[in-house]
């Protein structure tokens, strides 16, 4: 059976025929269909970048993906870093895509579709068993990670070195966890799910909230008083830096003259 496999995968590569690896199986199982849309797919895109560099445009796409092949992209991104079931379902969740078990069988369902794609059209790497694997292998990674214990120094710090480290640790930034709203009203354009919209919306309340805690902390009511303070800090600096330029433009003339007075006694008449 195995030189029989060999034999038809020789004869599609002579014949330039699509084929699959009969001998290893498939990471990434790719159907006829597919195989067909991805070339017609690619043969109108590099048509529009054609028309666009006659017309002295900059092309933003090179490479045509099929919907399957997004899809496979951003399993395998969520897979790379979840450590449990429940993690990796809940990235997925973020990226609008729901993964159901049925049967011990896993499913994915993306926001422009009403039925969801079994792991089995997409590849051996993203069925059940493949998918428990890697997360397997990532909590032991984890736990490894965890329990890898901490050098200790054998080497003493002068006192010396121990205030340099203080005065470090005060000097240093505060970190926090603020960050940037989700513009969900794009995010619903470009295709995304339900799922990430509810998840979207729990995450701008978290933002803003936070935001208005470094408001308070720092003093401050509102984005506009903040905006008030910075503007006549910046007036006030360049208040300052025009007297600055004024004070070193006279201590340089002062230098010149006192090269001049040093330099007077030396000169023959």
């Amino acid at each position: 059976m195995e030189y029989f496999k060999a034999e038809v995968m020789e004869m599609c590569h002579r014949e330039n025929l699509y084929q699959i690896d009969l001998l290893n199986g498939n990471r990434n199982r790719i159907t006829e269909r597919e195989y067909w849309a991805k070339r017609k797919g690619q043969a109108a895109l590099d048509k529009e970048n054609a028309s666009l560099v006659a017309a002295g445009k900059q092309t933003k796409q090179t490479k045509f993906e099929t919907d399957k092949e997004k899809l496979r992209s951003v399993i395998r991104t969520a897979l790379s870093s979840a450590v449990s079931f429940e993690d990796f379902s809940r990235k997925l969740l973020q990226q609008g895509v729901t993964v159901k078990e049925s049967r011990g069988r896993l499913s994915y369902l993306t926001p422009d579709r009403t039925k969801p794609i079994t792991a089995r059209k997409l590849g051996d790497d993203f069925d059940r068993a493949a998918v428990l694997e890697t997360l397997t292998i990532n909590a032991q990674n984890a736990a490894r990670a965890a329990e890898k214990p901490v050098p200790t120094q054998e080497h003493t710090y002068s006192i010396k070195d121990r205030l340099q480290r203080n005065k470090a640790a005060i000097n240093a930034p505060k970190q926090d966890n603020v960050q940037c709203m989700v513009d969900r009203e794009a995010k619903r354009a470009e295709g995304k799910g339900a799922g990430y919209d509810r998840w979207a919306a729990v995450h701008n309340l978290k933002q803003l909230a936070a935001t208005m805690s470094i408001y308070e902390e720092s003093g401050f009511s509102s984005p506009e008083e903040l905006e008030a303070a910075l503007a006549a800090a910046s007036a006030g600096l360049h208040e300052t830096t025009g007297k600055l330029k004024a004070v070193e433009n006279t201590l340089r003339e002062k230098k010149d003259l006192q090269k001049q007075l040093l330099a007077y006694p030396f000169i023959k008449v």
